[in-house]
């Protein structure tokens, strides 16, 4: 895990959380989509402070995502419209070349 606005990656006492505990996070596409867009609506009305996410795929490719961590994520989540994460998850579904099919 290496932050994108730190010149180097995230301190071990926090790096070592990540990787041994359960940390609740929500993720959405931070270029484009209903949900990035419902955040930033409700940005205005709540204090929570989405953190940035580069995520690089296997061949090559890095998709921008917005995160938000901790008990905030439960919290925004139900706030976003259903019918918002689901325009989005269709989208990134019918996006994906290489589907894992399990």
């Amino acid at each position: 895990i290496v932050a994108e606005k730190a010149g180097r990656g995230l301190g071990h006492d926090l790096h070592a959380l990540l990787s041994s505990h359960y940390v609740p996070a929500f993720v959405a596409l931070k270029e484009r989509g209903a949900t990035v867009n419902e955040l930033r609506t409700l940005r205005k009305r709540a204090r929570f402070y989405p953190l940035d996410l580069s995520v690089t795929f296997r061949d090559g490719r890095m998709v921008p995502y917005v995160v938000i961590l901790g008990s905030m994520a439960f919290q925004v989540c139900a706030e976003i419209p259903y019918r918002a994460i689901c325009i989005d998850r269709h989208k990134t579904q019918a996006a994906d070349e290489e589907p894992m099919i399990c």
